[in-house]
Parts: structure tokens; C-alpha cells; sequence
């Protein structure tokens, strides 16, 4: 294995104040094998490169050396350390892109080239929608926004050198920077083989954000009864043991968070939850969805419904978990699919942004590139992949890069399952490259089984994109690239 590669991996991993042990807990593998990682005996896949990534929040670019600006680290270590530009905009930093880096504040700050969605803030706080939840494919920048996003209104930082130079920057909104309270949770590695161990995922995740809140609402003047509500739950969410009162207080986990905080600063919250159907698919997928159906439902009905401390909320996925179900009774979601024109250009990259990309290194969008990377539709915008774009870019190399970034057991699965007529409709897709038929985007097909929900999480995932709407569900759909 990758001598530098080892050595950046045991650094990010102390950084991060992680064990050998708890990595391989994160990663959901043996701790035998995250040891190998480090020793250079065993090599990780492209999978879990990413998932390794994910875990100690940097790039693969840094897990590997290739992030320019390091310098020699002069405690002995011989880890490349990274050294700090002067500004935001530098444009010594022009070039530099780090491939894998999902949260938007360390992007910015290590100098990092970033396509703008900023304007996507402007939409967000125009919107006539209070919650609402848009389902776009994997590795197509919906973590990356919802960090944006956050980091944008939160009062509890200080984000102006942050946003200097992008769009938004320019315009009104930032009379709104930094001025509300905000709840970000991100169940992007909320997967696990087992109730307990999701549960844990989840319970950790919260958790999080009650640690960032805790010393100021314990040293606040609020009431002895809203700090032992608070407390109540920061300490029943570490104890998973007592499975009972750890479900209740999940299930109330977000709502007193947003109470508390509402009260202290006088604001209701903006609550973001970046890939919220992760935990519902991974339970699917391991054969434990109706034990944790009930829990996870609880936690989403109380954190949206009738939530009187909630000012906005986003949710991410790559599908809708059926609103019968799941969201029984919350009339104020909205679902924005990608057959929809809101936030159409704010997921993937246009064809203006990919061009200029390209030309910032050194690359021209050629025929072929379009063919490679172009296809998805989203509302009345043409978007190519972005994950792919931006390899291409770095690498210099057509590639498939998008192959295999994405959980697919549950279309394997759901493809074996299906009848004749769906495996004729296939058949026709492959050899053609389109078809028309019936297709549902607003109903998660492990809920609803039918063809109609796996045409839907196909385009959902990605895998399929839109041609033409003829109406009344019909669909012209096509393989896009």
C-alpha cells in the first residue's frame, strides 16, 4: 500500500481522536483489517477510501498527499502537513481541489476550488415552503449544501470570511448571515447490520449537537426546568441500554433542542437533516426496517409536526419515505423531486460550470466529455455528474468515476424480485437505451414494492434520468451517459 497514504491515515485518525477500534466500528468492518489499512498489509477499495474520508472529514486528496501547499511536519512524524494560505480567494489555491471534501467550511478554508451554489441560500430563505425535502442521487454536492447552508445562519459562528467572494456574498441576504440558531444532522454513515448499532449512529449524531449547545444553555439564565429537559435527554441519549427511555427521548431529542434554543436566543431554528433516508434503507437492506420503523418515525414526526420552535427546515435523500407512513400526517412537507424547477441548478453542475471548470485545468468540454458526463435532467436544466466531472478534471482521464460510489444492494435486490413485465421493460431499456412507462418519484419503493417505485428509486439514485413527462405518471426515462 501507499507508504504516504498509511501515514496521512494514522494522522487524520489521531487528529480526529479516533482509536483503531473505533474506526472500525465507524466503517462497519473488522479491527484486525482497519489495522492492516495502517501497517500497508491490506489495501481498502475505492468504497471504503470514501467512507474513510467521510469519517475523518478530509478529502482523498489529503489521505494521499496530492493537496499541495504541505510541508514537512517537524516533530519526526514525516506527515506531509498542510501549510495555511492568506486568503479565500487566493489565487495561488486556484487549481486545488480536493476530491472527497464534503463539509463547506474546511473546503473553504483550505483554499479548496469550488463550483459556487451559494445563491442556493437566497432560494432556501425565499421559499414559500416551511419543510422541505428534495431527493437527488449520491455524490451530486447534498452534503456539501446542507453545510452551506448551515454554516451560513448559524449564530454560534463567525462565517463572513467563509463566504467572501462567492455570489451570495454579493447580494442582500447577507443581512441574514449568522443570525439564527441551527440543528445540522448528517446521516450520511448512518448505516449499520444491526437495530442497536443504527441506533447508536443516530443517538451519537444528536448527541453532537447537544455537546455544542451544552455549556451555553447550562450557564444560561433560562429555567431550572428547561436546562433538566435538555440534560434529561443529552444523558439518556449516551445510555442505549435502557432501550426504553433512550426511544422516548430520541423521539423527543430534536423538538426540546429547538425549544431550548428558542428560548435562549429569542429565534425559532433552521433544522437541516443531510441524507435523512440512510438509516431507513440500511434497515431495509439488513432485515431489521420493523424494528426500527416506529422509532425513526417518531423522530422525524416531532422534529417537523406542530413544531412551534421551528422557523425552516431541509431535508436531503435519495427518496421520499412514503408520507402515509413515515410522515403520517405532516401537511407541510414539501417534496422536490427532480422533475421539479426549484433548486434544479443547485445539485450537479450545469453546462456553463463544468465548461469553466474544465478550463481552469487546462481542459476543453469536448463531444466525448459530453457523452462521458452530461444526461441528467433535473427541472428544465441539463446537469452533468459532478462527482465525475470533477475526477475528470484532476485526473485528466475519462473514466466511469461515478460507478460504485453509491449503496445499490436494494436495486440489486429489487431488480431479482420483480415480475415479467418489469423484466421486459428492462430488457427493452438496455438494448435501447430509453423507455416509456409508469413511473412514481414520491414513494420509496421498499414501502410500496411495485414497478412504477422502482422506476422512481432508479431515477432517484441516479441510474436513470428523465426525457420526457407525457402525463398522468407516464415517463419517457433514459440511461444518461
Amino acid at each position: 500500500m501507499n507508504e504516504i497514504f498509511c501515514k496521512h491515515l494514522l494522522e487524520y485518525r489521531k487528529r480526529a481522536g479516533y482509536s483503531q477500534k473505533d474506526m472500525s466500528e465507524q466503517l462497519l468492518i473488522e479491527e484486525s483489517l482497519y489495522s492492516q489499512y495502517e501497517n500497508g498489509t491490506a489495501e481498502p477499495g475505492f468504497d471504503a477510501l470514501i467512507r474513510i474520508a467521510d469519517v475523518l472529514k478530509c478529502s482523498l486528496d489529503e489521505l494521499f498527499g496530492r493537496s499541495g501547499g504541505y510541508k514537512r511536519d517537524t516533530s519526526g512524524s514525516g506527515v506531509m502537513l498542510r501549510e495555511e494560505a492568506v486568503r479565500y480567494g487566493s489565487p495561488r489555491a486556484k487549481k486545488k481541489a480536493l476530491i472527497g471534501l464534503q463539509d463547506f467550511r474546511r473546503l473553504r478554508e483550505l483554499h479548496a476550488y469550488y463550483v459556487d451554489k451559494t445563491m442556493m441560500i437566497g432560494e432556501f430563505l425565499n421559499s414559500p415552503y416551511q419543510i422541505t425535502l428534495i431527493t437527488r442521487p449520491r455524490r451530486f454536492g447534498k452534503t456539501m449544501n446542507m453545510s452551506m447552508l448551515a454554516e451560513f445562519l448559524d449564530c454560534t459562528k463567525d462565517s463572513k470570511a467563509i463566504f467572501e467572494g462567492t455570489n451570495i456574498s454579493m447580494t442582500e441576504w447577507m443581512v441574514e448571515l449568522n443570525q439564527c440558531p441551527v440543528i445540522f444532522l448528517s446521516f450520511l454513515n448512518t448505516k449499520s447490520d444491526c437495530s442497536k448499532g443504527l441506533f447508536e449512529l443516530i443517538g451519537e449524531t444528536v448527541t453532537k449537537e447537544y455537546e455544542r449547545y451544552y455549556s451555553l444553555i447550562n450557564d444560561s439564565m433560562l429555567s431550572d426546568r428547561e436546562k433538566e429537559k435538555f440534560n434529561k435527554i443529552y444523558r439518556a441519549l449516551a445510555d442505549i441500554r435502557n432501550m426504553e427511555s433512550w426511544r422516548i427521548c430520541i423521539i423527543e431529542s430534536i423538538r426540546t433542542l429547538c425549544e431550548v434554543l428558542s428560548l435562549y436566543y429569542g429565534k425559532n431554528v433552521y433544522l437541516f437533516i443531510d441524507e435523512y433516508d440512510t438509516p431507513f434503507m440500511s434497515a431495509n437492506m439488513n432485515g431489521y426496517y420493523s424494528e426500527v420503523r416506529s422509532v425513526l418515525a417518531g423522530f422525524l414526526s416531532t422534529s417537523l409536526k406542530g413544531n412551534p420552535y421551528l422557523e425552516r427546515a431541509m431535508l436531503t435523500g435519495i427518496q421520499r419515505v412514503a408520507k402515509e407512513n413515515i410522515f403520517s400526517g405532516l401537511n407541510n412537507l414539501t417534496v422536490l423531486t427532480v422533475n421539479d424547477s426549484e433548486y434544479e441548478d443547485c445539485f450537479g453542475f450545469t453546462e456553463e460550470e463544468v465548461r469553466k471548470l474544465l478550463d481552469d485545468f487546462d481542459l476543453e468540454l469536448t463531444d466525448e466529455v459530453k457523452e462521458m458526463y452530461d444526461g441528467y435532467r433535473f427541472g428544465n436544466k441539463d446537469i452533468y455528474n459532478p462527482w465525475s466531472a470533477i475526477n475528470y478534471a484532476v485526473r485528466k482521464r475519462l473514466a466511469p468515476y461515478w460507478v460504485n460510489t453509491a449503496e445499490n444492494s436494494i436495486l440489486k435486490d429489487a431488480l431479482r424480485e420483480r415480475g415479467t413485465t418489469f423484466e421486459k421493460e428492462y430488457n427493452k431499456l438496455i438494448e435501447t437505451g430509453e423507455i416509456t412507462t409508469v413511473v412514481s418519484l414520491t414513494t420509496a419503493y421498499y414501502e410500496h414494492q411495485s414497478d412504477a417505485s422502482l422506476w422512481g428509486l432508479m431515477v432517484n439514485a441516479g441510474m436513470l434520468t428523465m426525457k420526457e413527462n407525457l402525463g398522468d405518471d407516464y415517463y419517457t426515462l433514459r440511461i444518461p451517459n
